[in-house]
């Protein structure tokens, strides 16, 4: 077995790739240090390796060019134990296969690149350890929730990764867009997609079925490709079986519409493709020239640990995607872009410092053609991103997300702004009503809330583990009949430097909106007692009159009276059960 020391991919596959220059590519430079981030020690190269998805789009594509391609691949293995100790293992392993050997080198074991024999794009199939959970240095907790188990056999000895697939665009076959399904396929629920993931010819060829609407002298054609529209993204996923949200996201609000559905979405196991423009120049310039549109595939995200009022993610930092231009896992920064700094990425010029603020007016006014007063109040978030790790890279991106696809299950019905509206509502009437409850001179506790979309399985095992709800209610609800898929929505506080959990509405996820999709509310213990939010919350509820309800917004007033019909069984039953008469 050929064990070598870890190098850069410049240097590592110089004797495989023909094309030195693709060994440059902005992919090659952000794989290398993201696998230096890993600690790679050592490495082990596969030759005449047959990679399945290559092989489709090689015998659909690349076998019928004039000049000749080779249809094997190189596999790349990576490890994080030297090269000594990782040769021992292996021979031990081979000499004896009843020996536990190939547990202790998939402790060591970082994943694997597939280098493809094309000219510049080489990048296949690539799958690779995520980042460790916690960043020491910002103090944030990393969460990759969507994450599928790939086996490997190298040379006889089983491994394992847990990762999702990445892989270069190659401009051919298949765009940015393709790509982007093609991660997002790889991130869905097993029992959702196909068991193989098609290739990427496969995706192209079949989003291309449907048409897209093409401006007057546009040039296209399904291969080459140039791209794929939203209609055919949103259209090839209903060939899965499955359903898309397509959200447009206001310049704005575009960061925190983003950090809401990622973390209501993402974090359930469901990968978002962001579409929008990409912006790019260099490390510590101002100058960004617009490059057009672009796709990449959210699949992680970074989170602040530190308890703060309002939405819980509005404490996102980091979104973690597949970009193919770059790599996997690839870090953007949540960043608001400030009005100077929007007149360069329009325009790619370098306006210097303007000493009159007219000077910055009149450009602004130039390049948008409405008054400076409303783009100052309309400028836009970007993520941002310097060559894939934080803070390292020559080459600095800005991605300002403008449509946010999400393939769902059919059955997902009940939307996510829905249960957000009435979060808003409750957390609203609290502020402005809840005070009445505590002591004159008393500041209520601030309270925070998470969206997260559950499955059956998933929500039961959260409430068994449970220990802030009596066992009596924990044990009736898991004898209860559920639905497929839960909205839950949780009321939070901070006690002693603690995040704590209030309060649980639980919503049925495949019902209709007009049923308000509320099926149970749940009351945590604080201190070994229901603490005074479900009290206080509760009354706000019951003190709403249908005059009152209709002060509400439309969509959120079918959620009111079932949560309404809901205490007042509760009461109803509370009532029998002390031998009081009820109401």
């Amino acid at each position: 077995m050929d064990i070598k020391e870890f190098q850069p991919l410049s240097s590592l596959l110089k004797d495989i790739v023909e094309n030195e220059s693709a060994l440059s590519s902005d992919q090659c430079k952000c794989l290398s240090k993201y696998l230096k981030e890993l600690e790679a020690s050592s490495v082990v190269i596969e030759p005449d390796y047959t990679d399945a998805g290559y092989l489709l789009d090689y015998s659909n594509y690349y076998s019928r060019c004039h000049d000749e391609f080779v249809k094997v691949t190189h596999r790349v293995h990576f490890f994080s134990c030297a090269v000594p100790d990782l040769n021992r293992m292996c021979d031990e392993a081979l000499a004896d296969p009843a020996r536990e050997d190939d547990h202790l080198i998939n402790a060591h074991y970082l994943g694997f690149i597939v280098i493809k024999p094309l000219p510049m794009t080489i990048i296949g199939r690539t799958c690779l350890k995520t980042y460790p959970r916690y960043d020491v240095n910002s103090r944030r907790t990393r969460s990759f929730p969507i994450l599928r188990e790939y086996h490997v056999s190298l040379h006889g000895i089983s491994l394992s990764i847990r990762s999702i697939a990445f892989q270069e665009q190659d401009a051919e076959i298949a765009a940015c867009s393709t790509a982007s399904i093609w991660y997002a396929l790889h991130g869905l629920p097993k029992k959702i997609t196909t068991p193989e993931i098609p290739a990427p010819f496969e995706i192209t060829s079949g989003a291309s079925a449907t048409y897209m609407k093409r401006s007057l002298g546009e040039v296209s054609r399904k291969f080459p490709t140039s791209g794929l529209g939203l209609e055919q993204i949103e259209a090839y996923f209903r060939t899965h079986g499955l359903d898309c949200i397509v959200c447009g996201v206001a310049l704005d609000k575009n960061s925190a519409q983003l950090c809401e559905y990622v973390a209501a979405y993402v974090s359930a196991g469901w990968p978002i493709i962001l579409v929008g423009n990409l912006y790019t120049g260099r490390r510590r310039s101002t100058d960004f020239v617009k490059r057009g549109l672009h796709a990449v595939t959210a699949l992680g995200y970074a989170e602040d640990p530190q308890f703060g009022a309002g939405n819980s993610a509005n404490r996102i930092r980091r979104i973690f995607a597949h970009d193919d231009n770059l790599g996997p896992f690839t870090s953007f920064h949540i960043e608001q872009c400030r009005a100077g700094d929007f007149v360069r990425v329009i325009k790619g010029e370098n306006l210097g410092t303007p000493s009159v603020q007219s000077n910055v007016q009149a450009a602004i006014e130039g390049v948008m053609g409405t008054p400076f007063s409303s783009v100052e109040k309309a400028l836009t978030g970007f993520l941002s991103n310097n060559s894939g790790l934080a803070g390292e890279g020559t080459t600095a991106r800005k991605f300002a997300p403008e449509y946010l696809i999400i393939p769902i299950n059919h059955k997902i019905r009940f939307p996510y702004e829905s249960v957000s509206l009435f979060a808003n509502q409750v957390a609203k009437t609290y502020e402005t009503r809840g005070g009445v409850w505590y002591a004159p001179g008393t500041t209520p506790p601030l309270i925070s809330w998470s969206i997260r979309l559950l499955e059956v399985s998933q929500y039961r095992s959260q409430l068994r583990g449970c220990t802030t709800i009596s066992r009596d209610e924990v044990v009736d609800a898991l004898y209860e009949s559920m639905p497929k898929y839960t909205w839950q929505l949780r009321f939070t506080t901070s006690i002693e430097a603690a995040e704590v959990t209030l309060m649980d509405f639980l919503f049925d996820a495949t019902a209709l909106r007009q049923s308000g999709g509320l099926y149970g509310m749940l009351s945590h213990q604080v201190g070994g007692k229901d603490h005074v939010f479900f009290s206080i919350v509760s009354a706000l509820l019951m003190a709403y009159k249908e005059d009152q309800i209709q002060e509400v917004e439309l969509e959120i007033q079918p959620i009111i009276r079932t949560a309404r019909d809901i205490l007042e069984a509760e009461i109803r039953y509370a009532r029998q059960f002390d031998g009081d008469p009820a109401d």
